[in-house]
């Protein structure tokens, strides 16, 4: 019977110097396979080391070593596990935080990186770089979720970004929102612009501007006052050879699955988006064969599709302007919407189904001031079921 292969062994090379081997199987194209390491110590101690790297590898604990720094790591992650399954938005905030890493601690070895290198790299962004709470909060989220991947393809045993103890949040932004009649006036005054109706769904149904410039003819059902979300414009910062450039991007899945869920429309708002129709096609009859037909609801002139960064920056300041109301985010026109809901007194089930939300835990944590103030106004709901005070008691 043959002598079975000693799984591992210890070589000595010198006083204090042993060299461990262990086998480890055999590669697919059968070559024998082993993990080699130099120990410094008594033989005694090397045995202990031989042992500790057998249990490693009985357990699943065991990582091969390797060179690969955390540049290299993120590069190979963000190619391999990220570009070929997210949407190009997404791949944008990724890319953006490996450079900010790499740019910081991209030399330092995968396997040597450890939680006080992290913990040291936020604070060195937070204070020596300025940087915002929630743009080092996207760095950790994507150091940790990397890190996991490594673990998971035995490149690193743990995952550093799991210990670190002081952990960048998100800051949450307040949110300025319109009253009804801010809301009003702006719309007074945008009545005769091209893109009157964008702005009327924005502050109606709280589409996102990526949804509205994205939002194509086919999807009004206006005959159900309904509109159906299918597609998504969004602009992707590129590099090339060094040069950033920005191009537009025509995601064909929204933000979430709950995000393509139907959104509906009061009768005065199909009537609007008729008109708008109605305007869009005189403008195609004029520009004759320079139209560039895209279908889409919200366009230039010309049919091509609007940049959502042009109406952020210059379009909606212009018009806040105009109109002598206050200046928000365009964004804060969402904002508005789903306040307007809540301070109805309709349910957060109900504000989270028209906001599309995917947990209405969301609506609440993000809107829980608004429903609170509501429930404060609910408390006297009961008054009536209470017997006269001034009578007395029995």
């Amino acid at each position: 019977m043959a002598k079975a292969r000693p799984r591992g062994n210890i070589e000595t090379r010198g006083p204090n110097k042993h060299r461990i081997r262990i086998f480890l199987g055999k590669t697919p194209d059968g070559k024998l396979k082993y993990y080699r390491e130099t120990f410094y110590g008594t033989r005694t101690q090397a045995k202990i080391r031989l042992t500790e790297l057998l249990r490693e590898i009985d357990t699943g604990g065991f990582v091969d070593r390797h060179n690969m720094t955390v540049a290299e790591y993120l590069q190979y992650w963000l190619e391999k596990a990220v570009i070929p399954y997210k949407k190009p938005k997404t791949i944008q905030t990724y890319r953006q935080a490996i450079r900010r890493v790499a740019d910081r601690i991209g030399h330092v070895k995968l396997q040597a990186l450890n939680p006080l290198t992290l913990q040291e790299y936020y604070a060195w962004s937070l204070t020596e770089k300025k940087r915002a709470q929630s743009t080092v909060a996207i760095d950790h989220r994507t150091i940790h979720k990397a890190l996991e991947d490594a673990v998971a393809w035995g490149l690193i045993a743990r995952n550093a970004a799991q210990a670190v103890t002081q952990k960048p949040r998100s800051e949450h932004r307040t949110r300025d929102v319109w009253s009804k009649d801010e809301c009003l006036r702006f719309l007074e005054y945008a009545r005769n612009h091209r893109l009157y109706a964008y702005f009327v769904l924005a502050l109606t149904t709280g589409m996102r501007r990526g949804e509205l410039c994205g939002l194509r003819r086919e999807d009004l059902k206006l005959d159900r006052l309904e509109i159906e979300i299918h597609q998504t414009i969004v602009e992707v910062e590129e590099y090339e050879e060094g040069k950033r450039r920005v191009r537009l991007v025509i995601q064909p899945t929204p933000k979430t699955e709950e995000s393509e869920a139907p959104v509906a429309i009061s009768p005065a708002v199909a009537a609007i988006l008729r008109q708008h129709l109605a305007r869009q096609a005189e403008e195609r009859l004029k520009m004759g064969s320079r139209y560039q037909d895209h279908g889409l609801v919200f366009c230039q002139i010309d049919g091509s599709p609007l940049w959502p960064s042009r109406i952020t920056n210059y379009v909606f300041p212009h018009l806040c302007k105009k109109a002598g109301v206050r200046r928000i985010r365009l964004h804060d026109l969402r904002h508005t919407f789903i306040t307007h809901i809540l301070n109805a007194g309709l349910p957060a089930t109900v504000a989270q189904r028209r906001a599309r939300h995917t947990r209405w835990s969301t609506t609440v944590d993000m809107y829980g001031h608004i429903t609170k103030d509501v429930e404060r106004e609910g408390v006297t709901v009961t008054d009536d079921i209470l017997p006269d005070q001034r009578t007395g008691t029995r």
